[in-house]
């Protein structure tokens, strides 16, 4: 701290480089202490959302949200008896327990029990109240109209009945009587009369289909378990009982009478069939019997086996006749040759015939062998005594020769006979084998004759079982079908749940105040900490001055007591400076400026402007600085409060300090101090008074006074002024007087005067405010310093709450610990 004034302020090197890299990465890096502290920032934001989610979720529970029953019905689904493999069998029966959950969400069902139970006329108002409490008796005369009914209680609690789809009146209507619309009726019960006005709304079906699709679920709860479950909700206690019920009950009455009427479908179609069959196997079997008697037929595997076995014999006799019969021919084809013997005492060729088995067993031939044997013996007896011209031999040989020939004739009848037998078995052997080749065919026809009545018997006969199985279904109900558990009328509501819509309230509330805060945090643009600073502008922070609040403790005020414009001093100031002032505050901005009765007078903030002074002495050594210059990208920043405030510490510590205001548009200084506009820098500038005749004292005390030229006048062209060399001249004027010059100048972002003005100043501080000044905003800000050429030494961060912005930088924690000394300090002296 600054304990003498000095000639001028002397600067130092900016911050490194590599402190500032690392302090962008810490910036960057997202803790969970950085959450707490968003979190902690925007806690009344958040406390808020919490109040409105909870607030608004109770509205809607209480006053708002209809009671919701709930009721299940459970369905039990058995399985099939077939004689299938297991995994078809499961897959058929899931397939089946598939379609009857089809057939339960059908449109036809539902509209069966919306038609029962008249759904489609449902009570809008009151919304606490059931429709049983209030209607009874709902029917259904035709297609109802769609209408939207208010019923109004009169005084003599009738009602009247207004359609506000129709614009139609009808009433009075008593509760108790019966009311009559287009396609519908009902009863208006008693309990109608406990409310002043009913609202009820006739639904088309189509409406009603889909708001009964909305309120009943059909499900199959597990794939082991062959159970469907038919839940239903709704605001009638009595109805979410009766309408899953009645559905379950409707869905099986269907299923049997489908069944039923499958059964008798079956049974009248088995009893045609099976007598068309009667008549079919009644033909097929006169088919058969004229075919036995056609083809005489008695067994057609015993015949077939007969005439193979004959004809295997006469194959086995021509056989041995033909044998006979060759050799026998060959035997009497060499008889020839050798008949002429070649003396008369040879014996007979035709002996040979006595070998031939077939002719010894024959009598005849034999007798003629003997006599052949008698008649050679004869004559071989007669050779030897005489010869063969003897009368007697040759007797003998004639003999002999009558006797060959009728061997030789029996022989050859013997032949021919058994040549004939031949001719005949291969005549009988011709016909077997005709007869053997017709008895497949004869087979076929005869098994497919026979084959026909065989399958329809067995038709016949499966169509009987069927038809017995037929009627039994046709007289008993479908056991495969039940209900498990009926519905039960619900004694509590599942909708609304206070306690469970409680903590739902709070954990909206906070998921949706903590997502403001963060998705705030997150968008937020603006300036937080000297990180921001330093990664836009390059430049380094000269200081931050914490938000400025008023004096926390009487103790402290003690220690710290504030400033008061003694009008003693106030004179005294006159009568030395010039016109004086009236010590008084008009603007609300004075409250702020250190020292002010009105104001603060927080330690913090003096110790932050001393450390600023300080800052500033050091920035740049090699450099005199007497004029300083305020300005800030966009209006309300903190300019004017800080050039203020750094003008009456430096005052306070008897440095001689002029404040001028070099807002020729908007200057606001004159407001801070006494309220009064006056002459100012426009009419010095413009020559029409002197520079001593414009400035202002204000009495600081024992502590010295702050010198201020209010900015006067608004001329018409404030950039040409302010750049102008009358500007230059008065800079050097008041700089050879004072030991520091502080100028508060436009924005400059708005106006070029800032950029114009900073070609007469030492130094250019750039103000930013934390959580106000755009990011964009400063960058372009600094580039107007760059384009003009500026001696900007540095950025004031201004506005900085400890409590809030000790996330975002580290520093910022120092203020409370700044104060807490101060207190104790002043507490000790």
């Amino acid at each position: 701290m600054i304990q003498h004034p000095p000639a001028a302020f002397h600067t130092a090197a900016p911050a490194s480089s590599v402190g500032a890299q690392a302090l962008l990465r810490r910036a960057d890096d997202f803790t969970v202490a950085t959450a707490f502290g968003v979190i902690r920032r925007s806690r009344w934001l958040i406390l808020l959302c919490l109040v409105l989610s909870v607030t608004a979720i109770g509205l809607y529970t209480f006053l708002w949200a209809r009671p919701l029953y709930e009721s299940t019905v459970a369905l039990r689904f058995e399985e099939e008896e077939v004689n299938l493999p297991e995994l078809v069998r499961r897959l058929s029966t899931e397939s089946q327990v598939s379609t009857e959950v089809e057939v339960l969400q059908s449109r036809a069902l539902a509209e069966e029990v919306i038609r029962h139970f008249g759904l489609q006329l449902d009570v809008r108002v009151p919304r606490k109240a059931s429709r049983s409490e209030l209607i009874g008796e709902v029917a259904l005369t035709g297609q109802p109209v769609t209408a939207d009914l208010r019923l109004t209680r009169q005084a003599d609690s009738t009602f009247v009945i207004e359609d506000r789809v129709s614009d139609q009146r009808a009433g009075p209507v008593r509760p108790g009587d019966r009311v009559a619309l287009d396609g519908m009726e009902f009863t208006l019960l008693p309990g109608a009369a406990a409310h002043e006005r009913l609202q009820l709304a006739v639904l088309g079906m189509d409406d009603a289909v889909r708001a009964f699709d909305g309120a009943m679920k059909v499900a199959r709860p597990s794939r082991d378990a062959n159970i469907v479950t038919l839940r239903y909700h709704g605001s009638d206690p009595e109805l979410v009982a009766a309408v899953p019920n009645f559905m379950a009950h409707e869905f099986i009455a269907q299923r049997q009478e489908i069944k039923k009427t499958k059964a008798r479908s079956t049974v009248r179609f088995l009893h045609e069939q099976l007598d068309t069959l009667s008549r079919q196997l009644a033909a097929s079997e006169e088919k058969v019997r004229v075919f036995r008697e056609k083809e005489q037929v008695v067994s057609l595997p015993d015949e077939a086996k007969s005439q193979v076995e004959r004809l295997s014999r006469t194959q086995g006799d021509r056989a041995t006749i033909e044998a006979q019969r060759s050799a026998l021919a060959q035997l009497l084809a060499e008889v020839p040759v050798g008949a002429e013997p070649k003396s008369p005492t040879a014996p007979s060729p035709f002996r040979r015939l006595a070998a031939f088995p077939a002719l010894i067993n024959n009598n005849t031939v034999a007798s003629l062998l003997s006599t052949l044997t008698t008649l050679e013996n004869e004559r071989s007896a007669l050779l030897v005594r005489r010869t063969q011209a003897d009368p007697d031999v040759r007797n003998l040989t004639s003999r002999i020769r009558e006797v060959d020939e009728q061997l030789k004739s029996i022989t050859t009848t013997y032949l021919a006979g058994l040549t004939h037998q031949v001719t005949a078995m291969d005549q009988s052997l011709k016909s077997l084998g005709t007869d053997l080749q017709k008895v497949p065919a004869k087979e076929v026809e005869f098994a497919r004759l026979e084959r026909t009545p065989a399958i329809l018997q067995d038709m016949y006969n499966l169509l009987q079982t069927k038809l017995k199985e037929a009627e039994i279904a046709q007289g008993v109900d479908d056991p495969s079908i039940g209900v498990v558990d009926p519905a039960v009328r619900p004694e509590r509501p599942i909708r609304p749940k206070p306690a469970l819509y409680l903590a739902a309230s709070v954990l909206l509330g906070l998921m949706l105040g903590v997502g403001t805060a963060f998705g705030r945090d997150l968008t937020n643009k603006a300036v937080r900490s000297r990180a921001d600073v330093y990664q836009v502008t390059g430049m380094p922070v000269l200081g931050f001055i914490p938000r400025i609040r008023r004096a926390r403790s009487r103790r402290f005020q003690r220690a710290h007591p504030p400033l008061h414009f003694a009008p003693s001093d106030l004179t005294a100031a006159r009568h030395r400076v010039g016109v004086g002032v009236r010590p008084r505050l008009v603007s609300p901005l004075g409250a702020r400026l250190i020292g002010s009765s009105d104001g603060a007078s927080d330690a913090a903030v003096e110790e932050a402007y001393t450390r600023l002074e300080a800052n500033i002495l050091f920035s740049r050594p090699e450099e005199r600085l007497k004029t300083l210059m305020f300005t800030s990208p966009l209006p309300g920043e903190g300019k004017t409060l800080s050039a203020a405030n750094l003008a009456i510490t430096l005052a306070r510590k008897g440095i001689r300090v002029l404040l001028i205001d070099a807002d020729l548009r908007c200057g606001v200084i004159h407001r801070l101090f006494d309220g009064t506009k006056g002459p100012g820098l426009a009419e010095a500038l413009s020559g029409r008074v002197r520079i001593a005749d414009a400035v202002r004292s204000v009495p600081l005390g024992a502590r010295g006074r702050l010198d201020v030229l209010g900015r006067g006048g608004r001329p018409a062209f404030p950039s040409a002024l302010l750049g102008s060399r009358s500007m230059g001249e008065l800079i050097a004027e008041v700089s050879a007087i004072y030991d520091v010059v502080i100028l508060d100048s436009p924005p400059l972002n708005v106006v070029t005067d800032a950029s114009v003005l900073s070609a007469h100043v030492d130094a250019v501080i750039l103000v930013a405010r934390a959580w106000v000044t755009d990011l964009e905003a400063l960058a372009y800000a600094v580039e107007q310093l760059r384009s003009a050429r500026a001696p900007a030494i540095g950025v004031l961060l201004n506005d900085i709450d400890p409590h809030r912005d000790a996330m975002y930088d580290g520093a910022y924690r120092y203020f409370e610990r700044s104060e807490f000394y101060h207190a104790e300090t002043a507490g000790v002296g």
